[in-house]
């Protein structure tokens, strides 16, 4: 069946695959939330069936296929906001970077069958919807494996941006000079196994790309999680210096007891109160514990409290603070302190931008089974914000840094049956989560 005979099926098809490849894409790379608005898709994927069958259906294939890479950045138009501007400029990226799959696919069929590219390209549907089909087979496979095993986002940072430009040019310049030589010596079978080589370098160079982005990415959150770990040990630290220094006053005290008791009955018998009163002072400023004060019951979380507290009350931030948990819980205290230390610098970073009236943070424990915490913290957000995933979508444009805190937490919370739960009511963000 030839392309003229079925021209509206075929360029139908045109625009579903590459579209599909394109949202396929995205959700490879993470970190890009779509719209659920039904009136939004109809528009953006009605304009760009009309722009194409409007205009770019009677150009030749050689000048209908750069033009066909800006319609299909109108996918951008799709994400929602502030990843916007993100996913427009890695567009490039992810178009050409699908092509190159059915490229490759293309190259390989046509030493199968001995067929003639050129033909196999612009001439039998067959082979245009086999490889289409079979390059959506490859990237539904590849976002398979990310969701199962590696789920974080990639940073895009100004370096990864111009990784993947360069190796956009590059795989640019490589396949249209591939196009150009298909189209004028069509006839050599040589040139199809070297094209088909060409091909794999080219999605080996791609994959290399994504590859170190995503240990680039990875590395960033090793950083991230051991500036935590620090943080944490460096509270534990100062923790354990002020619990020896009571114990070291406990001792003291202990030993002069039976001093302190004797002089004490001494001046109680004289009726020398003005000496008694002096030296129950000086008792109370030498000898007696300096006790740290309790929030929550628990040492880890009231540890995180002490410091996290000083910066709360230094940006004019009110903090409430209910329940009790136990001295000790099955929770590993590691997980606690990251947990409690990223949800309440979260809600730091968010009440401080409230008015001055306005700023308040509201944290609630307690035991849901027996030495399991939960937790719930609670703060005022400025501007109603979208939640998906339990990650927050629209609060700001560095999104990948602001969601490293978060990921940790989930990251945490599948250890303990993924109880992780973020939403958003009546201008509050409310985090709990059970451990």
């Amino acid at each position: 069946m030839e392309k003229h005979l079925i021209p509206f099926l075929w360029d139908l098809l045109r625009i579903f695959f590459d579209g599909s490849a394109c949202l396929l894409g995205y959700q490879i790379l993470e970190g890009f939330s779509f719209s659920k608005n039904i009136t939004k898709w109809l528009l953006v994927t009605g304009g760009m069936i009309a722009i194409y069958f409007l205009f770019l259906d009677t150009l030749p294939p050689i000048y209908k296929e750069p033009l066909c890479i800006l319609l299909f950045s109108l996918i951008h138009l799709l994400v929602e906001p502030p990843n916007r501007k993100r996913a427009l400029a890695i567009y490039p990226f992810i178009y050409l970077a699908t092509s190159a799959i059915s490229v490759t696919l293309l190259m390989f069929e046509g030493i199968l069958i001995n067929g003639k590219i050129i033909h196999l390209i612009y001439s039998d549907f067959y082979s245009f919807l086999l490889v289409n089909i079979c390059t959506l087979a490859i990237l539904l496979s590849i976002l398979y494996y990310r969701k199962k095993f590696n789920n974080n986002p990639i940073e895009l940072t100004i370096r990864q941006y111009i990784i993947f430009y360069t190796t956009v040019f590059a795989t640019l310049a490589i396949l249209s000079a591939w196009q150009y030589v298909a189209i004028h010596f069509d006839n050599s079978r040589t040139f199809v196994v070297i094209g088909s080589c060409t091909s794999i370098a080219c999605l080996l160079l791609l994959y290399l790309v994504v590859y170190q982005a995503f240990l680039n990415t990875n590395r960033h959150l090793l950083e991230e999680k051991q500036r935590l770990q620090d943080k944490f040990y460096q509270m534990q630290q100062e923790y354990l210096k002020n619990k020896i220094k009571q114990d070291t006053q406990l001792r003291k005290f202990r030993h002069d007891y039976q001093a302190h008791m004797i002089i004490l009955n001494t001046l109680i018998e004289k009726q020398d109160y003005t000496a008694l009163k002096d030296y129950l002072k000086k008792m109370n400023e030498y000898s007696l514990l300096e006790n740290q004060k309790k929030y929550t019951g628990n040492l880890i979380i009231d540890s995180l409290l002490k410091n996290l507290l000083d910066q709360a009350k230094s940006k004019g931030i009110d903090v409430t603070i209910n329940g009790h948990l136990p001295l000790e819980l099955e929770t590993d205290s590691y997980d606690l302190g990251v947990v409690f230390y990223n949800l309440f610098k979260n809600a730091l970073e968010s009440a401080e931008k409230m008015p001055v009236n306005q700023r308040w943070i509201e944290i609630t424990v307690s035991e849901f089974t027996k030495c399991r915490p939960y937790l719930s913290i609670v703060n005022p957000v400025n501007h109603p914000i979208k939640i998906e995933n339990n990650t927050i979508v629209t609060s700001k444009h560095d999104t990948f840094n602001h969601g490293l805190g978060l990921r940790n937490v989930k990251d945490i919370a599948k250890k303990y049956d993924n109880q992780f739960n973020l939403f958003y009511k009546q201008g509050t963000v409310i985090a709990e989560i059970f451990l």
